[in-house]
């Protein structure tokens, strides 16, 4: 009588172990869907528009602040990269503002940052697509949103002059 009453009760135990293997599944499976389904509802989104006050406000100069920078109207968070966009690091001067000018010429210093990305040739323009690239494709920083102005309008569609910089370096525009 007692053999069959351990067999009983091993019979009990491996009900809930089932059930807690199903429960699991079902429930990882659920996660993942809506994983899933969030991803591409975050993909569908339109992308934050930033005023230039907004960038300027995220320039690194207070110790620990978040740090921005825009390329080509595109603002990345650099916070991660501290050393480099930090104030007074050496590409601090890109920190808080859309110094893409700077990323082709070199030249950190506001008579750098006036200059038209236009006026460059198109040997020269190309090297910013390296960096944007550098900046998407990193797993260091990552996009925030659009800067309204040079490059977007205040709904985030791209300028016509990003429309010829596009054009000259052979991008196809961003939908």
């Amino acid at each position: 009588m007692t053999r069959n009453r351990v067999s009983t009760q091993q019979r009990r135990h491996l009900a809930p172990s089932h059930l807690s293997t199903l429960f699991l599944t079902i429930l990882l499976s659920c996660h993942y869907i809506q994983l899933t389904i969030s991803k591409e509802n975050n993909n569908n989104e339109k992308p934050r528009i930033i005023t230039e006050f907004e960038l300027s406000e995220f320039d690194g100069v207070a110790p620990d602040s978040t740090i921005w920078l825009s390329i080509l109207g595109s603002v990345y968070d650099v916070t991660a990269g501290r050393n480099f966009y930090g104030n007074g690091a050496g590409y601090g001067y890109f920190s808080g503002k859309d110094a893409s000018p700077c990323f082709i010429s070199g030249d950190f210093n506001p008579e750098g940052l006036i200059k038209d990305l236009e006026s460059f040739e198109d040997k020269e323009l190309r090297g910013i697509t390296d960096w944007r690239k550098f900046y998407e494709e990193s797993d260091k920083y990552f996009f925030v949103g659009l800067l309204e102005g040079l490059y977007y309008d205040e709904d985030g569609r791209p300028t016509e002059k990003l429309k010829r910089i596009h054009a000259r370096l052979g991008i196809e525009q961003e939908l």
